[in-house]
């Protein structure tokens, strides 16, 4: 299929399942603009997912039945979080004798990533016994039937489970099979997943596969001395090509990204800006990115609202207390600026060490007919004491959700100036 086919088939109704959300965002956006160039002004949400998001969404229209329908064995289980299922695996390792010598949190996760492997590949327990039976394949072995116990004594399902059970769902007419599938972006499809659309054609769906790029057979190789030689050679290669052709988009495939994604940021940072000498100075919208998202925590506003919720409750260093003035994450952050250059240092003579939210309030009170070093922070302080002072002692968590996003609301956290799409992104999540 081509672009045009899958817009034609995307129009009746048809549903395009992709590898990852970042090729389901992409297509979207390419889908919404051959509307636009049609003169659309209004069209049907497509229905573009990564298999992923499917099946989720599968498994949250399951009650969707004719009222009085059957109800399937299965349907009222509850589906558990990856960081639900790796503390399950952590409580069935602790319970092991040795676990003491382990790193728990990073074996539950590999063990977990050991039980989707051998569910995807459809790899059962008894097929382990033609292995050599190494310490290893025996421990595993061992946690893993202790591990689907608890999973049947608490009546959960995890994310490894939901292919085998929407294809049940799917064959028994619990869900409702889709009249055409598109998929895109796999490389190759485990068993599970074939036997899962060979499910869906039997049902009568049309399943068919779209690739968005010719492959050429063109290749060569640079041989590099080390990581960092190799990065630089990439990212000098990348640069001349955008001179060439701006409008090109390149894709770079780096085996263990995470593991060499600080040497490749530096190498990008280097070919296209070499006069920068900080990496802070480097425009927020480049024309590059890393695929390998970042934990929210490594963004600038994250790591300003956690800041300011330490701050609400104790008193912070001077230091890190600066860091929030000069922030522009914060009410006023650009029309105060010079306001709060001033008050940083009416704070560092008085050589305080340490500042609590009410004497920062305290020290941007004006003196009889002076004007407020800055008034809209000072308007936004008295906002977060008042709330501070009305808060609970203890409640539970949705509770501390609601207060902690108040008190961010009140201390204007997204700041006065036009976020960045990242940015909008970052406080989105």
């Amino acid at each position: 299929m081509n672009f045009s086919d899958v817009f034609e088939a995307i129009k009746k109704g048809a549903v395009v399942i992709t590898v990852n959300q970042r090729l389901a965002r992409h297509l979207l956006n390419k889908v919404e603009q051959a509307y636009i160039e049609e003169g659309c002004v209004a069209w049907v949400s497509p229905t573009i997912i990564s298999l992923d998001a499917w099946l989720l969404q599968c498994w949250q229209q399951r009650f969707n039945r004719a009222e009085g329908a059957k109800v399937h064995r299965l349907m009222n289980k509850t589906l558990l979080t990856p960081e639900q299922t790796w503390v399950l695996w952590e409580g069935v390792i602790r319970r092991t004798s040795g676990a003491e010598l382990l790193n728990v949190p990073a074996t539950a996760k590999a063990a977990s990533k050991a039980r989707q492997l051998g569910e995807q590949w459809a790899i059962s327990d008894g097929q382990l016994n033609d292995v050599a039976m190494n310490l290893d394949v025996s421990v595993f072995r061992q946690w893993h039937a202790e591990y689907k116990a608890v999973l049947q004594k608490g009546d959960w399902v995890d994310r490894v489970q939901l292919l085998a059970l929407i294809g049940e769902w799917i064959e028994q007419s619990y869900l409702d099979c889709p009249q055409q599938l598109i998929l895109t972006g796999f490389d190759v499809y485990t068993p599970t997943q074939k036997a899962c659309w060979a499910l869906l054609e039997s049902k009568g769906c049309v399943v068919n596969e779209f690739s968005p790029y010719l492959q050429t057979s063109h290749t060569q190789r640079v041989a590099a001395t080390d990581d960092k030689e190799q990065a630089a050679l990439m990212a000098q290669w990348a640069r001349e090509r955008l001179n060439d052709k701006p409008n090109e988009v390149i894709g770079i495939v780096v085996p263990e990204l995470e593991a060499m994604r600080e040497t490749i940021e530096t190498a990008f940072k280097n070919a296209f800006y070499p006069s920068v000498a900080y990496a802070v100075d480097v425009p927020f919208e480049k024309p590059y990115n890393v695929s390998l998202g970042l934990p929210l925590s490594a963004y600038l506003p994250v790591q300003q609202s956690l800041r300011l919720l330490q701050f609400f409750y104790q008193p912070l260093a001077l230091s890190e207390l600066c860091l929030l003035l000069r922030s522009p994450f914060i009410s006023a952050g650009q029309a105060e600026w010079e306001g709060r250059a001033r008050l940083e240092v009416m704070l560092r003579k008085k050589g305080l060490l340490t500042c609590s939210v009410k004497q920062l309030r305290n020290a941007l009170q004006p003196f009889e007919q002076e004007e407020p070093l800055c008034p809209l922070l000072l308007q936004s302080l008295n906002k977060v004491i008042e709330q501070l002072e009305g808060q609970p002692r203890r409640t539970n968590p949705s509770t501390w959700a609601g207060l902690f996003r108040a008190l961010l609301t009140s201390a204007g956290v997204q700041g006065d100036r036009e976020l960045s799409s990242t940015e909008y992104q970052v406080f989105q999540a």
